[in-house]
């Protein structure tokens, strides 16, 4: 039998014992997999040193074949493809996708909701150069870099 493309995934922060929740969005991505005939991919978000231990990664895993809740393939962890997301990261960079952004947290979330006043003449929203990210608008030491999105 042929699998189908359908990839499902779960992607717990191991950070501490699952809790219903977890259990719930893992039951919904692999019924909705298995059901297409398709894969699950377990990855682990244990970006977090201070929080995220092996033995909670553990105990997820033992959990999951414990409710009979199986995935295809290694657990992938994401603390482990930095050098991925480098590579990716340049290639973003590379093409002219990304761009600096000066923003607070606070900001970009006042800046969140599209309003009339953000849109052109022909309805579509503004780009990130006209919005608040220009770092002569905002004081702060070091920019992070935001990914360009075209208009929908």
């Amino acid at each position: 039998m042929r699998m189908s493309r359908t990839v499902g995934r779960f992607a717990p922060s191991p950070s501490g014992r699952m809790h219903l929740g977890n259990l719930w969005s893992c039951l919904l991505a692999w019924l909705s997999a298995r059901s297409a005939g398709g894969r699950i991919v377990l990855r682990l978000e244990d970006l977090d040193p201070d929080r995220c231990r092996q033995e909670y990664c553990d105990q997820v895993m033992r959990d999951l074949e414990w409710l009979g809740l199986n995935w295809d393939n290694e657990p992938v962890y994401q603390s482990r493809r930095t050098q991925a997301y480098a590579q990716a990261f340049y290639e973003l960079e590379r093409q002219g996708l990304i761009y600096p952004c000066f923003c607070t947290r606070a900001e970009r979330l006042a800046a969140s909701a599209p309003h009339r006043s953000d849109r052109s003449r022909n309805g579509i929203l503004s780009s990130p150069t006209t919005s608040t990210c220009s770092p002569a608008l905002i004081p702060v030491t070091s920019p992070v870099t935001r990914t360009y999105s075209p208009s929908l």
